[in-house]
């Protein structure tokens, strides 16, 4: 068992998204009772999945089961409170706890696609993500807040790559193949047909079901993760904003810094001094 909380509690880097715990553990007590309008008043969100025994969750004047195969997406402060039922012997699970205005911003909409509660495959992305930031952690090799910034926001786009903001549950599988594909090719141009050719479909079939399933076509899906992983680097790395550009598959700096503002609002350099 394992588990690891509060890296880097000072907040003197103000980061947009940080890795605040993460842990391995079995319970056995009754005692064992969180309460959402209990553990204070700084906002956070985590993402708790059970591998084997039961857990229960009252949230929203309901009771539910937790169990293995789901995860509770729950924030602090809220009104919820989840616990070791008396008739389940033990609760074993993983989870992540993060903190930042984008984190709680994107948790928000993503919960409310999922509820408090989704299941996740196995060996879905978000779980073996989620257990890699354990091992990780569990080694002392999350260097410093910038690794642990890079870490949660990773963990979060797997959450929304794997369930989509559609709310219907688990992605297909060619989904989050050519999200993998994206995130390994992100520093080059890509095209609608290359992502068809690794989903294994033509063109036109390939972009009707993205749409169906994300509710934005391929081209916005990229572009936007291109923005999202400038903005990752231009909290974390010492580049020049050409730089940043290129590693986010953008040859013309123009191209790029016009882009980055019409998605945030602001320009690059603008972000980055923010």
């Amino acid at each position: 068992m394992f588990k690891k909380n509060i890296f880097f509690p000072d907040r003197t880097v103000h980061l947009s998204a940080m890795l605040l715990g993460c842990g391995h553990e079995r319970v056995s007590s009754l005692d064992y009772r969180w309460d959402g309008l209990k553990r204070g008043s700084k906002e956070f969100c985590f993402w708790q999945y059970t591998l084997s025994g039961r857990g229960a969750l009252r949230v929203h004047d309901g009771v539910y089961p937790v169990l293995p195969g789901e995860a509770m997406l729950l924030m602090v402060p809220e009104d919820h409170c989840y616990y070791l039922p008396e008739d389940s012997a033990s609760w074993e699970f993983i989870y992540i706890t993060m903190y930042g205005h984008e984190v709680m911003r994107l948790f928000h909409q993503l919960r409310q696609c999922t509820g408090a509660i989704a299941a996740f495959e196995p060996d879905s992305l978000p779980v073996r993500k989620a257990f890699s930031i354990c091992r990780k952690s569990g080694k002392n090799k999350i260097a410093d807040q910038y690794d642990a910034s890079a870490l949660a926001y990773d963990f979060l786009m797997a959450l929304i790559a794997y369930v989509g903001p559609t709310g219907q549950g688990r992605l297909p599988e060619f989904i989050n193949r050519v999200y993998e594909y994206c995130l390994q090719n992100i520093d080059r141009p890509l095209t609608v047909d290359e992502m068809a050719k690794c989903a294994g479909y033509s063109r036109y079939h390939f972009t009707r079901l993205f749409n169906q399933y994300l509710g934005s076509s391929p081209h916005h899906f990229m572009i936007e993760l291109r923005i999202r992983m400038a903005v990752r680097l231009l909290q974390t790395e010492r580049l020049s904003i050409k730089e940043i550009a290129q590693r986010c598959g953008f040859d013309d700096v123009s191209y790029f810094c016009k882009t980055f503002r019409k998605f945030r609002k602001v320009s690059p350099n603008e972000f980055r001094r923010g």
